[in-house]
């Protein structure tokens, strides 16, 4: 027993200290080690984390007992984890809040002056050719060193883009000044060309075309007559006695009478035909699709307006002229081009023969 205390005192302070929320058993222990008093809180389960708790019983000096004490803790972690949960959301809202406001400040201080750099930048890209804009610079960080450095590049860029636009300009001009003079030097050089071909192909005196336009052409047109089975005549001409009107005349009335005759000859040809001076007072004329019966009337005709031409030469004289006209008729013996113009050649001879004034014409090698 416990000395001094009396057992039902005891009991009621057990049952007490046992109504307490977190205690879950109260013993009393004498000084032999025997419980006097035990009490266990029926509220309480016994699961979960407890501590256990031991204090003597002094009565003046002398021990007399003890009396041990297991508490649970279930109550302490729930108010600590309930603290914890409390200190950690209002940790986390300060860190939220800090955050938010970090962002603020990094945005006003940072971000909107990176942003109107970009923006500018874009904005440069999308015109290149806009004006020079410099923007502001606020404070001495490394934001406004930053904004320095592109105003200055910038600059740089855009006194570069003003050099180079005037360079383009000068060069534009420059090439269009050159596309004018290649494009007059072009005509000039075709002009020469065409001009070059007509002095090579036409006879200066009388404008009809020369031998060697003629010889060029006659051949394609042999060629084509023969595979197509189409006729076709050469006519020889000579002047008769034109050595005569040099001689009496001088040479400058006989280049009158040439250049005469030539007016003549071009009012009497077709835009097919061929009209050519051979050279001399010799004249010959390639007439496409044209039977020996047909050009025999082209050459009277012509022979006729030659006779009734009034031939005008210097000093005030009209002298009278004639023509010596030879015919040749592509046929089967006729077989190449000299051939054909042997065949002319023979009938022009044939004129002067019989006295000169007048048209032969062959054919198969028989005059007409």
């Amino acid at each position: 027993m416990l000395a001094g205390y009396d057992y039902t005192n005891m009991e009621s302070f057990a049952g007490n200290i046992v109504a307490a929320p977190d205690v879950q058993i109260l013993r009393i222990i004498n000084r032999k080690g025997v419980v006097v008093v035990e009490r266990t809180n029926k509220n309480l389960g016994q699961d979960g984390q407890s501590m256990s708790f031991k204090a003597p019983i002094v009565f003046g000096v002398e021990p007399i007992g003890s009396v041990e004490m297991l508490v649970s803790t279930n109550g302490l972690e729930t108010a600590i984890r309930e603290s914890f949960q409390g200190i950690a959301w209002w940790i986390g809202s300060v860190i939220l809040f800090l955050s938010v406001l970090i962002y603020a400040a990094v945005s006003l201080v940072i971000l909107t002056p990176i942003a109107r750099i970009r923006n500018m930048m874009q904005e440069i890209v999308a015109n290149p050719d806009s004006e020079l804009q410099i923007m502001g610079i606020t404070g001495n960080d490394e934001l406004a060193d930053l904004t320095n450095i592109f105003n200055r590049m910038q600059t740089s860029l855009y006194v570069h883009q003003q050099k180079l636009k005037a360079r383009v300009q000068i060069s534009d001009e420059n090439l269009t000044k050159a596309n004018q003079e290649l494009t007059l030097r072009s005509r000039e050089l075709e002009q020469m060309v065409a001009l070059s071909q007509q002095l090579a192909t036409t006879d200066s005196l009388t404008g009809l075309k020369n031998r060697r336009f003629l010889d060029e052409n006659l051949g394609s047109i042999f060629a084509q007559a023969k595979r197509y089975a189409d006729p076709l005549c050469l006519v020889l001409v000579d002047v008769d006695h034109f050595k005569n009107i040099n001689d009496e005349y001088g040479h400058s009335s006989g280049d009158v009478v040439l250049k005469l005759l030539g007016n003549l000859i071009r009012w009497s040809t077709r835009d097919s035909d061929i009209s050519a001076r051979m050279g001399g007072d010799e004249f010959a004329f390639v007439l496409p699709r044209t039977s020996v019966t047909q050009g025999r009337v082209f050459a009277e005709s012509l022979l006729e307006k030659t006779r009734n031409h009034v031939f005008a030469i210097p000093g005030e004289k009209i002298i009278k002229v004639t023509l010596s006209i030879g015919i040749a008729e592509l046929s089967d013996d006729v077989l190449t081009v000299e051939m054909l113009y042997g065949a002319a050649d023979k009938a022009l001879y044939e004129s002067k023969y019989r006295g000169r004034n007048q048209v032969t014409g062959i054919h198969k090698n028989e005059f007409l």
